[in-house]
C-alpha cells in the first residue's frame, strides 16, 4: 500500500463541487430484490442515491428521462437539476433540436429545453416546425399553431413537417401528392404517376419517388427526374447523402442524384456521424469496413461477428468470433477490447455497459478498467468485498403501498486477521441495520453503499433514500474504520481538534447554516461535507438532493490532530499491521521453507486450512493454476460459476482463458502434477511477462548439466530450460526429476522466487 505522505496530502487545492457533473451515466442498484437506479460519474462515484425506478442515459442535448418510484416521469439535466417537473407516465418522450414532447394516446405535451411548457395538443406528429405541427382530426390531417388552433384545416390524408416554407401532403380525394406552400397555403399538385417513398422534401428540392418497387429522385424546382427508376432501395438522406441499392449492390448518392460511392458493397448501413458500415461479401461474418460519405476508409477488420450498428458519443463497437468486444473511436482508432463480452451499450464517450459471463459491468472504454460492477464482488489490496441484503417489512403506508427497508451493504472478506475482519463486518452491519440518526417512524429506507480506502482507513457510506414522495430524503452518512484493528473513529473527536467548528464553518458556504451539513467523510482529496435537501414539490424540488463540498487537507491543518491515531491511519502508516502472518502449527520457524511460506501466505497467494499449511502434501495442477491466476491478478469476478462447481472453477477457467495452461491436459490438472508440467505453467507465465524465447542451442546447453535431462518430455524441454535459466528451478544433486511431483512447501519456495 502506498503511504500518503504529509507533503502529498497537503498539496491539494481548495475546491468544492456539486454531486451533479457532466458525463454521468445510469447504474442499477446492486441488489436483485429491488430495481432502483442512480447516476454515477466516470470515476465510479455515485452522483445521486438510488432513487429512480427508471433512468435513461443523457442524450446529445444533455437531458435524461427519469421516473420516480410512483411512476411519474421527469426530465433532468447533467447538473441533476429537474428541467421538466414530474408528469404522468407517457407512452414515450421524444426530442427535437429545440424542444421535447411527452406523447400520450390522446395528446402530446411539449416543453422547451428550459422546462417551459409550450402547450398540450391533440394527436400530433413530429414537432413544431416554422410555428406549425401536423395534427389529426376525424382521421384527416392539417396543421395547428402554438395556440392550438388549426391554421391549415385538416383535409389531407397525410402531411409532412414544414421545411423552408414547404411541406408535402397526400390528397384525400385522389391519393395523389402535392407541395403545400406555407405563406399562401397553395398546393402545387405533383404529376399523377408520382408515388412518394418518404413524405419529405430533401435539401429543399428533392423527393424520393417509387414505381413498381423501383425508386428514383425527382426535383421540385426543375419539375423533372434527376435519374430513372434504377434503384431497388433508397434510404432516407442523412446530411445530404443516402445509401442506395442498384443491381443488388449498395453505394452512396447525394440529393442531386450523383453517385458519390460506387455500387460495390453487398451490404451498407448508416451508423451516424457521417460513417457507414460496409461489407464486401454476403457472409454474416468476415470483412467489414467503416467508410465516410466519400468512400474514404476509416476502419477495417477481418474478424467481424456483429456490431457496427451506430456511432454513439463518437464511439462504435464490433464483436469477434472469439467473443471479444472491441471499442473504436469514430476516427478509426482502437480504444479497448473485452473478452467474453456481449450486449455493449455506450453510455458516454468513456463509459460502456457490457455483459460478461451473465454479469453486468460498467467499463471505461479508454482504459479497459472496470468502473462499477453491480454484483459488488471485487478486490482491494488487503481485502475483498461482496454484499449482503437486509430487509425489514413495515406493512402498508397510508397510500396502501408496501413500506419496507431493503438495504444492500458490504461484507469484507480475505483479511489475514479474521478477528479484525469480523469486528469490521459487525460494525458495518450495525450501521446499516440501525439506519439514519434521524428517527424514522414507519418510513421506507432503500438503497445501497459506497466504499473506499484512504491510507489504512476503510470508509463505508450509505447511498439510500428514506421515505417516498414529498419529504423523502437522502441518507449518506458514513463510518470510518481502521483496517489494522477494527477501531471505528468519530471524525469530530478523533480526527479534529477543538478548532474544528471555527475552521470548517469559515470554509463552507456561509449562506447555509452549519448544522445543515451531514457528518464529515474522509476522501482521497480531503474531508467532504454534504448538504442534503428533502423532496419538496411545492418548491419544485421533485426528488431529494445532495450537494458535496470537499475541503482539502491543506485548508484544515489548524483543525486536525496530527499526532492522533486516526490521522496516522489516514496517512497509511503501519500498514503491515493489517496482514499479520499467522503461524501454522505444522510450519515452525525452523522449517526450511518457513520464510517462503510466510511470504506467499501474507499476500494470499497460498493459504492453509485453519492453522495448518500441509507443507508435505503433493500439490495438484488446479492449485498451481489458481495460484498463478492470483499472482498475475487476473480478474475472475466476471466468470459465472455454475451450480455445484468445484472450488477451483473460477481460477481454472481464468487460467485457461489467459493461456496459462496451454500445452497441458485440462482434465489431468485435478490430479497430482509433475514437476515438468508445473514448469510448463510457470513458463506460460514467463511468456506473458515478456520472457524472450531461447534458441535450441541454448536450451540444450542449459539442460546438459543435469544427468537426467533425457527424462524430460520433448515438449517440456523449452519450459524446463526457461525455469532453470530464471533460477526458479535449481535441481538437486545434478537431477531435475521432471517426472516426479512437488510438495506444497517446494512450490511455495519456487513461488517466492517469482515475486
Amino acid at each position: 500500500m502506498k503511504k500518503y505522505l504529509l507533503s502529498l496530502i497537503f498539496a491539494a487545492v481548495f475546491f468544492t463541487f456539486s454531486a451533479g457533473a457532466a458525463d454521468l451515466f445510469p447504474v442499477k442498484q446492486p441488489s436483485s430484490n429491488i430495481s432502483l437506479w442512480a447516476y454515477m460519474d466516470e470515476n465510479g462515484s455515485l452522483a445521486t442515491s438510488y432513487q429512480y425506478s427508471e433512468a435513461s442515459a443523457f442524450n446529445e442535448y444533455g437531458l435524461a428521462t427519469v421516473a420516480d418510484i410512483n411512476g411519474f416521469v421527469s426530465i433532468i439535466n447533467e447538473d441533476l437539476e429537474t428541467i421538466v417537473k414530474p408528469q404522468k407516465k407517457p407512452i414515450t418522450v421524444e426530442f427535437s433540436d429545440d424542444m421535447l414532447a411527452f406523447i400520450y394516446k390522446s395528446e402530446s405535451v411539449f416543453f422547451a429545453f428550459d422546462g417551459t411548457n409550450i402547450g398540450s395538443f391533440p394527436v400530433t406528429s413530429g414537432f413544431f416546425s416554422e410555428g406549425l405541427i401536423p395534427a389529426e382530426k376525424n382521421g384527416l390531417w392539417g396543421y395547428i399553431n402554438l395556440k392550438g388552433e388549426f391554421e391549415i384545416e385538416p383535409i389531407y390524408k397525410k402531411v409532412s413537417d414544414f421545411e423552408n416554407g414547404f411541406a408535402v401532403v397526400q390528397l384525400n380525394d385522389t391519393n395523389g401528392y402535392g407541395v403545400l406552400k406555407k405563406d399562401d397555403y397553395i398546393v402545387c399538385i405533383l404529376p399523377e404517376d408520382l408515388q412518394l417513398k418518404y413524405l419529405k422534401i430533401w435539401n429543399g428540392d428533392t423527393l424520393v419517388v417509387s414505381q413498381n418497387g423501383r425508386y428514383a429522385l425527382y426535383s421540385l424546382s426543375k419539375g423533372e427526374f434527376l435519374n430513372e427508376y434504377i434503384y431497388q432501395e433508397i434510404s432516407e438522406f442523412e446530411n445530404g447523402f443516402a445509401i442506395a441499392r442498384m443491381n443488388n449492390m449498395w453505394g452512396i448518392i447525394d440529393t442531386k442524384g450523383r453517385h458519390i460511392v460506387n455500387f460495390q458493397y453487398y451490404d451498407l448501413s448508416y451508423m451516424g456521424n457521417g460513417l457507414y458500415s460496409a461489407r464486401g461479401n454476403s457472409s454474416p461474418t468476415g470483412t467489414c469496413s467503416i467508410i465516410d460519405y466519400s468512400g474514404r476508409l476509416v476502419y477495417r477488420t477481418d474478424v467481424y461477428a456483429g456490431g457496427f450498428d451506430k456511432v454513439v458519443n463518437e464511439v462504435f463497437w464490433h464483436g469477434t468470433l472469439s467473443n471479444q468486444i472491441l471499442f473504436i473511436s469514430q476516427n478509426g482508432s482502437f480504444l479497448s477490447s473485452f473478452e467474453n463480452a456481449e450486449n455493449p451499450v455506450i453510455l458516454t464517450k468513456n463509459i460502456a455497459k457490457i455483459t460478461v459471463a451473465g454479469k453486468t459491468q460498467y467499463v471505461n472504454i479508454r482504459t479497459g478498467n472496470i468502473v462499477f460492477s453491480p454484483e459488488r464482488e471485487y478486490s482491494f489490496e488487503y481485502f475483498k468485498v461482496s454484499s449482503s441484503t437486509y430487509e425489514k417489512y413495515l406493512g402498508l403506508d397510508s397510500n396502501g403501498n408496501d413500506n419496507e427497508w431493503i438495504l444492500t451493504y458490504p461484507v469484507i472478506y480475505g483479511m489475514s486477521n479474521k478477528v479484525v475482519q469480523d469486528k469490521i463486518n459487525s460494525q458495518i452491519q450495525a450501521f446499516f441495520i440501525e439506519g439514519p440518526k434521524t428517527p424514522l417512524i414507519d418510513q421506507s429506507l432503500t438503497g445501497s453503499f459506497g466504499i473506499s480506502q484512504v491510507g489504512r482507513l476503510l470508509i463505508v457510506w450509505a447511498d439510500c433514500v428514506y421515505g417516498t414522495g414529498d419529504g423523502s430524503a437522502i441518507w449518506n452518512d458514513s463510518i470510518t474504520l481502521d483496517l489494522a484493528d477494527g477501531t471505528m473513529y468519530n471524525l469530530t473527536t478523533d480526527l479534529f481538534n477543538n478548532n474544528y467548528i471555527d475552521v470548517v464553518r469559515k470554509l463552507l458556504p456561509q449562506n447555509i447554516p452549519f448544522y445543515m451539513f451531514s457528518s464529515p467523510r474522509v476522501t482521497q482529496n480531503g474531508i467532504s461535507f454534504f448538504y442534503n435537501l428533502p423532496q419538496d414539490n411545492n418548491n419544485e424540488r421533485y426528488s431529494p438532493s445532495s450537494k458535496q463540498y470537499t475541503l482539502p487537507y491543506t485548508s484544515l491543518e489548524d483543525a486536525i490532530q496530527t499526532d492522533g491515531k486516526c490521522y496516522l491511519a489516514l496517512l497509511g502508516t503501519e500498514m503491515s499491521d493489517i496482514n499479520q502472518f499467522i503461524d501454522y502449527t505444522d510450519v515452525h520457524e525452523s522449517h526450511w521453507a518457513y520464510n517462503a511460506i510466510k511470504q506467499i501466505t501474507k499476500i494470499e497467494l497460498m493459504q492453509g486450512s485453519g492453522d495448518t499449511f500441509m507443507p508435505d502434501n503433493t500439490i495438484t495442477g488446479v492449485e498451481v493454476s489458481s495460484v498463478m491466476v492470483r499472482l498475475l491478478k487476473i480478474d475472475t469476478t466476471t466468470i459465472l460459476v455454475p451450480d455445484s462447481s468445484p472450488w477451483y472453477y473460477k481460477e481454472l477457467t481464468a487460467a485457461k482463458n489467459s493461456g496459462l495452461i496451454d500445452g497441458l491436459d485440462e482434465q489431468s490438472l485435478t490430479q497430482q502434477i509433475t514437476r515438468e508440467d508445473i514448469m510448463q505453467i510457470i513458463y506460460n507465465v514467463l511468456l506473458k511477462d515478456g520472457f524472450e524465447k531461447m534458441s535450441e542451442e541454448e536450451i540444450t546447453e542449459t539442460l546438459s548439466v543435469f544427468s537426467d535431462n533425457d527424462n524430460i518430455t520433448e515438449s517440456r524441454k523449452e519450459a524446463v530450460a526457461a525455469c532453470v535459466k530464471q533460477q526458479l528451478i535449481v535441481g538437486s544433486d545434478g537431477l531435475l526429476k521432471p517426472e516426479q511431483t512437488l510438495t506444497r512447501a517446494e512450490f511455495a519456495q519456487i513461488l517466492s522466487k517469482m515475486l
